[in-house]
């Protein structure tokens, strides 16, 4: 794993880790060759049946349709459970298909998952209403990105995050209350997950690359 990630990314860290694991201080170690290969419709349909679907091939059938069968996307392990689970819950995507564009869709729906942040998590305690809109959460988490980038590493320890958080949120028109409730609860967001139970990465290097494009 350590070679794949060297082959697009020429980082310190990396080159220093591979250099420690193939110089044990004790013992030895294997090479194994791995041919790891891209999901298709019958492992997708597979996670259909897994959540209930009474004919995964039709429900796979629909997805695709109204994400104008772009498999690349649809056929994406990540998102290709958390969809499959939204159509069986009786999500259409409706606004899927317009965007002609691969990119498009792409951007589509990262802002869904993103924007279900927005309505059933990020919510005021006192009246249940957003604390911070979609383009918000957008250019707090591109700020993580960006530190995430700059300083050649994938993850930030707790800290580091919510500096960048604060800093990404400075030009908001926020009060310096809801500045601090949203900075405190970044460390959780549903787009970002804990790596080796301390620091703080995104859960999926797509929404990585997305937030980085557009900070």
């Amino acid at each position: 794993m350590l070679s794949a990630r060297d082959t697009f990314f020429r980082l310190f860290e990396i080159d220093s880790s591979i250099r420690t694991y193939l110089q044990p201080k004790r013992g030895s170690y294997s090479i194994s060759e791995m041919n790891l290969r891209p999901w298709g419709g019958t492992q997708v349909e597979t996670v259909f049946a897994m959540l209930g679907s009474h004919n995964a091939n039709t429900d796979l059938s629909g997805l695709l349709h109204v994400f104008g069968n772009d498999s690349e996307l649809v056929f994406r392990p990540f998102f290709a459970t958390r969809l499959a689970s939204a159509w069986i819950a009786g999500e259409r995507f409706v606004a899927a298909g317009n965007p002609a564009d691969h990119l498009d869709r792409w951007d589509y729906v990262i802002r869904i998952f993103l924007d279900r942040e927005v309505t059933e998590k990020w919510k005021s305690r006192e009246d249940g209403t957003p604390i911070l809109p979609l383009d918000g959460h957008i250019t707090m988490l591109g700020a993580v990105a960006e530190e995430m980038w700059r300083s050649g590493a994938f993850s930030l320890t707790r800290d580091e995050v919510e500096l960048a958080g604060r800093i990404g949120l400075a030009d908001l028109n926020l009060s310096p209350s809801q500045i601090d409730d949203v900075v405190a609860r970044l460390p959780t967001h549903g787009v970002l997950a804990l790596s080796n139970g301390k620091n703080v990465r995104f859960l999926q290097d797509s929404f990585f690359h997305y937030l980085l494009a557009g900070c």
